[in-house]
């Protein structure tokens, strides 16, 4: 899901690797298993930025604080918890209306529903439309990983932008805006929870004006 902003990232010279967490690909996965994952990729470089959507803002809360390089966190429509909070804490503080239907599996998995997208939504052009309908769906994510307290946080010492996603139908941007408040800086798009799809060229943008200055 991360090509669009990879792509535009390496074009504007700055070098991005995406995470493919273990919790997505693991029912005996856990949130260390993802820090681990991330620690190891972002060991590869000197100065790294870590950018999470969704889970991703928990993983990179506990990963960073194992980076020596780290220079920066980016939080897009993403989980920011503190330590000794889990990422269930903050997900079911404001219920969504309609509720977004969740599959939960007995491998001890769950999976959330494909959002459909409708082709006449005035609020995105017909390319970021097509990268929204080629989104992969949602895979199996570990719900045990969900409610494991955090470790570490590493934005209590490392600086740290929001996005908060203003029509968001999967984490409330009320929400959003509350943990918000830890973050050094904080933005808003006017998108769904699919942010990564609809501006990657403004994320990418975002990533390149920190990882320049």
């Amino acid at each position: 899901m991360w090509d669009p902003v990879i792509v535009e990232l390496r074009a504007r010279g700055v070098a991005a690797r995406p995470a493919d967490l273990p919790t997505a690909r693991r029912s005996d996965a856990t949130l260390a298993d993802d820090a681990a994952h991330v620690r190891e990729l972002a060991s590869r470089e000197d100065s790294t930025i870590l950018c999470g959507h969704s889970w991703g803002g928990t993983v990179i809360t506990e990963a960073g604080m194992g980076v020596a390089g780290l220079v920066h966190l980016v939080y897009l429509a993403a989980f920011m918890p503190d330590r000794g909070e889990t990422t269930a804490d903050w997900g079911g503080k404001r219920m969504m209306e309609p509720p977004l239907p969740v599959d939960f599996r007995d491998d001890g998995t769950m999976k959330t529903a494909t959002r459909i997208v409708d082709d006449s939504d005035q609020r995105y052009d017909a390319a970021a439309l097509e990268r929204i309908t080629a989104w992969p769906p949602p895979r199996p994510f570990v719900v045990s990983a969900a409610v494991t307290p955090l470790r570490d946080a590493a934005w209590h010492d490392v600086p740290s932008t929001y996005v908060v996603t203003l029509r968001d139908s999967f984490l409330h941007p009320d929400t959003q805006r509350e943990m918000a408040t830890r973050a050094t800086r904080v933005m808003e798009m006017d998108c769904d929870h699919d942010i990564v799809a609809v501006f990657p060229d403004e994320i990418a943008e975002l990533i390149a004006s920190i990882a320049t200055n």
